[in-house]
Formats: C-alpha cells, structure tokens, sequence
C-alpha cells in the first residue's frame, strides 16, 4: 500500500507549475514588479512629492496610447496568435509586430504635438522641455511591451525575460546612478526610460524568430484584430477614464501632492502585479488553447483554478500591507508621504477586486464575445464620471480612491454576470455541433451503398 505525502504532492506540483510556461512569466513579473516599485521610489525620493504628481499626471497621457494599443494589438495577439497554423504564424506575427511600430510611431508623434500644443496655449506649465523625452519615452515603451508579449505568445518566455532585464533593471540602474551622481527632474527620467526600452527593443530583433511581412496579409489581419477588439478598444479607453478621472479631480480639489500620494500607494501595492501581469500574459493564451482543444468545460476549470489560487494570494497579501500601512509609507519614501497610509489599505482592497477580474475577462476573450467587457466598462467608467467631484469634494482623499474602488466592484460584478451568459450561449453552439455531427455520422453509416456513376 501506497501512503501519499500530502505536503510532496504539493511541493512537485509547485515545481511542474514553476518549471512551465507560468513559472517564467511569474520571474519575469517579479523582476519587473521590483524594479518598478524600487524605481517609483527612486523618483518619488529624488524629485519630491509635487514633482512626482507631476510625472504621474504625464505618464498617464502614455497610459492611454498603452491601454489602445493593448486593445487593437495585443489583446488580439493573445487570443488568435495560438489558434494559428505553423504555416501561417510567421506571417501573422509579422503583421502584428508591423502594426505596432506604426502605432507606436504615429501615437509618440501625436502625443508630442499635443505637448507644444500645451505648451503654447498654456505657457506657465512650462512642458515645452517634456515634449520631446516624453514622446521618446512614450514610443519606445509601446514597442518594447508589445515585443515581451509576443515572446510570451510564442511560448519563448525565457526570451521575454531576458528583454525585460534589460529594460527594467537597466532603467533602475540608469535612476539610481542620476539620483547619485546628478540632478533629478521629470525630463531626466523620461530619457532614462526611453534609452533602456530602446535597447530592448534592438535585442528583442535580434532574438525574433521566423516572421515575415506579406503586405497582402497585412489588411487582413488587421479587420480581423478590429473584428475582435473593437469593443475591447471602447472597453479599454473606458477603463483609462474612468481611472483617470480620479488622478485628475484629486489634484483640481486637493492639489498635485495628493496624486503623488495616490501614485506612491499604487507603486507600493504593485507587488500584485508580480502576479497579475504575468496572468495577463499567460491566462488568455492558455484558455483560448483550452477552449480549442478541450472545450468550454476545460476553460472553465482552469478560469477557477486561477482565480482560486491568485485570488487568494491577493488576499493575503492585501490583509498583511493594510495591517502595517503607516509604517510602511513613511520608511520607504520619505517624511514627505507621513501619513498617507489609508491609501494603501483602499489600495489594497482594489487590488483584490482587479486580481479577479481577470478569469472573466480571459473567458470572454477565449470565447471571443468581448463586447460585454465594453458594456461592463461603459457602467464602471459612467460610475466614476458620476461620483469622481462629489466623492471628492465630501471625503477629499479618501473619496478618491473609494470611488475607485467602487466603479472596480461594479465592473466585476457586470462582467461575471456577462461571462455567465456567454459560457451559456458557447457551451450549447458546442453541444449543437456535436448533436450534428453524431446525425451525420449515424445518416453516413445507414445510407444505402451506391457505386458512382
């Protein structure tokens, strides 16, 4: 007889996990999660409170060309790219890395008009100096995201997290040696990220596998990116306002040191994204695969795996920085952000509600019904409209990220219920299918034999 060891069992089960697909994407995450929370606060401790509610309020503008491009280019990726034949992955990938240099050529170029438009309309801003490290930085933070997301979709995690060590970890490295040896300002800091996505970019090229750009199947890719993410294009841009809108209230009533303030709690609670990115990098590749191969029960039970298991981490970890909240702003950035602590603890509780989110959200993609997630999005962005002034205005900082956290649990709560009637309406297209092919195979079988004539 044979006695199993329950904690072995769990300990092999670990390792099978770390050793795949999840594993890389988990150190990939880690890496990138630590230096960009040693990297905020680098530049929060080196241009202040007011200079990095600055520099938050900029990077949210590269946020929106982000979230677009994540809705008509990689989101797309992630949920098609797997579902290509060997014969035809070359030329799709190739398609899509073209489609996003475009893009992000033509957004850095528009963001850079807009900051001389500023800067002409509104001189005392003084964002003429930004202008142009701050489209750098824009453009080549797009094309380096959406290089580490193709190795991900091509099953080369490790070749992903080569490029983010040089990305990430350079760009620390780079902030700490000008918060050393020289003077720190928002412009500096911008040309940093630029510089090391850059060299990313370049040996990312070099380590692409085979892809080739066939000028014919560029369109055809392209309607049929926009067939898929046209919803999840309103759904995203929804998403940027409606957590938006937030960052810029807190400043018009309380004053730029609060979104520094909010920014700072984010960068401290983005541990999760340790996590939660590299389950956004593997989770809706891997359940369109399930859904290809296994059907809609295989999806299900994997969405369930992930949101029990890291849903649960979440949690945890959420419960343990609440606890210690006050003691953990102060020594990690300062004097300065004394007293900022229930921020993280909202904080904190957002995150769980975002971890969540993402088995709804991968299913709807798998199954390709994603214009619920722009419907959930429309509630979760009219929600923070209505509520960013008034919440503001009544509970000051508090209100703010509480309103955050409310349009967070209303965008859950409609895409479960939208993800529910979806397997619903999959699974009986599936079991339709298969009722067809066992009446054809049963007419197949009992039609008279005939010889051609």
């Amino acid at each position: 007889m044979t006695i199993s060891n329950p904690a072995s069992s769990a300990i092999r089960d670990l390792t099978r996990h770390l050793m795949g697909k999840q594993g890389y994407a988990l150190v990939d995450q880690l890496m990138v999660s630590g230096s960009n929370f040693l990297t905020g606060v680098a530049i929060a401790r080196s241009i202040g409170l007011q200079g990095f509610g600055i520099f938050t309020l900029l990077w949210t503008a590269v946020l929106f060309l982000y979230s677009t491009q994540i809705a008509l280019i990689v989101s797309p990726m992630m949920s098609i790219g797997p579902k290509e034949s060997e014969d035809e992955v070359a030329g799709y990938y190739g398609c899509v890395l073209s489609h996003g240099a475009v893009f992000a050529v033509v957004g850095s170029a528009m963001l850079f008009l807009l900051m001389l438009c500023s800067a002409w309309l509104v001189p005392r801003w003084g964002v003429r100096p930004l202008a142009l490290p701050l489209a750098a930085a824009s453009g080549c933070y797009l094309m380096q995201d959406l290089m580490r997301r193709y190795f991900y979709c091509t099953w080369r995690a490790g070749a992903a997290l080569i490029n983010d060590v040089v990305s990430y970890l350079g760009q620390l490295a780079l902030l700490l040696l000008a918060w050393r040896y020289a003077h720190s300002d928002c412009a500096l800091v911008l040309w940093i990220t630029a510089i090391t996505s850059f060299a990313a970019i370049l040996l990312g090229v070099a380590m692409l596998g085979p892809v080739r750009i066939s000028y014919g199947k560029l369109r055809r890719v392209a309607t049929r990116h926009w067939i898929s993410s046209k919803w999840l294009l309103g759904s995203n841009l929804l998403q940027w306002a409606g957590g938006s809108v937030f960052y810029v209230s807190a400043p018009a009533y309380l004053g730029v040191a609060a979104v520094g303030a909010m920014r700072a709690a984010q960068s401290l609670l983005n541990v999760t994204n340790i996590w939660f990115q590299s389950l956004e990098n593997v989770i809706p590749s891997e359940a369109a695969r399930r859904l290809h191969h296994g059907g809609v029960g295989a999806m299900l039970r994997y969405l369930r795996q992930v949101a029990l298991r890291w849903g649960g981490l979440t949690l945890v970890f959420a419960i343990a920085v609440a606890v210690f909240a006050n003691p953990l702003m102060r020594f990690i950035y300062g004097s300065a952000f004394q007293g900022y602590g229930y921020v993280i603890r909202w904080m904190a509780f957002i995150c769980i509600v975002t971890v969540i989110t993402v088995s709804p959200v991968a299913g709807l993609r798998a199954i390709e019904k994603t214009r619920p997630i722009f419907y959930a999005n429309i509630v979760s962005t009219l929600l923070a409209f209505l509520l960013s002034v008034p919440i503001v205005k009544v509970f000051a900082l508090r209100g703010a990220v509480g309103g955050i956290l409310l349009c967070r649990v209303a965008l859950l709560a409609v895409l479960e219920v939208s993800f529910r009637v979806g397997v619903a309406a999959t699974k009986a297209e599936e079991d339709g299918r298969v009722a067809s092919a066992g009446e054809d195979s049963i007419a197949a079988k009992d039609a008279p034999f005939s010889l051609p004539l």
